[in-house]
Parts: C-alpha cells; structure tokens; sequence
C-alpha cells in the first residue's frame, strides 16, 4: 500500500475514535456532587396543599410519569421508572423515577421536594443498576417546577 493512502487510513482511523470517544463520553458523564447540590430539589408556592397537590399530579402525568403511589395524607407521590436515552429502542440506556412530598407550610403556602431517583443500563444483556445522574437530567426538577407553576 502506498504511503499516502497509509496517512489517509490513518487519519480517517483517527476521526473515527475521537468521534467515537466523544460521542460515548458525553453520555457516560455524570454530575459532580457539587453540581448536584446546586440543582433545587425544593420549591415553596403560594397556594394552598389542595391546589398544588392536584398541580403535581396534573404535571408529572403530562410529563410521561407513571404514579405508582399517592397518599394524600401523607404528601407522598412515588411513580415509576421514565427511560430516557434510547432505553426502550435500544434496550439499554438511562431512566429515572420520582419521590415527590407535598407539604402544607400555612393554609396559602404548600412546598414541593423531588428526589429523583436514577439508573443505567450499559447494554442489552444488562441488568438495570443504580446510577447517576446524567448531564441530559440535569433540569429534571426546574422543569417540572416551572410546569407546576403553569398548572396553578
């Protein structure tokens, strides 16, 4: 083989693994705990448990979320897993489900706390595991506050 064609295939070997690496890495990224203690999981509106406790359930619904659980009483709405990532296309991937508590402050203020939970799936023969979260999650809570916010 010529020397040229040797560079060619050298570059184009070359192209090939940046773009593969830099496609991989960016999903295989995850959140510093210091980035995840910046993300506000807490949220207090102006209105009262009823009315925000029905604005959650309206949201979370809009938004995909399956709720497994809801107890009134007790704040507590728990739903099941969203795949994000190509999870169910390609059977591996990233999802994430949500621990939600409605709390009564007064009878016009109500606070609402989200905690994601997350997990991975690395290929297709492999089981769910606990994970991080992902630079693609990052606004998880923000978005469903602001749609909360729209739902009041």
């Amino acid at each position: 083989m010529a020397t040229w064609k040797k560079i060619i295939l050298l570059f184009l070997m070359c192209g090939v693994a940046i773009l593969s690496y830099a496609c991989a890495s960016s999903d295989y990224r995850m959140v510093t705990e210091q980035g995840e203690q910046k993300i506000e999981k807490t949220k207090t509106y102006n209105k009262d448990f009823v009315t925000v406790w029905s604005a959650v359930l309206k949201t979370i619904t809009l938004k995909g979320y399956a709720v497994v659980n809801q107890d009134k009483d007790t704040g507590i709405i728990s739903t099941e897993f969203l795949e994000t990532r190509g999870a169910s296309l390609y059977k591996f991937g990233y999802r994430h489900k949500l621990n939600i508590l409605v709390e009564k402050q007064s009878n016009s203020t109500t606070q609402v706390t989200i905690k994601p939970t997350f997990q991975i799936k690395l290929n297709y023969k492999a089981q769910w595991k606990l994970g991080r979260r992902r630079p693609h999650q990052v606004d998880i809570e923000k978005n469903i506050f602001a749609e909360i916010k729209k739902h009041l």
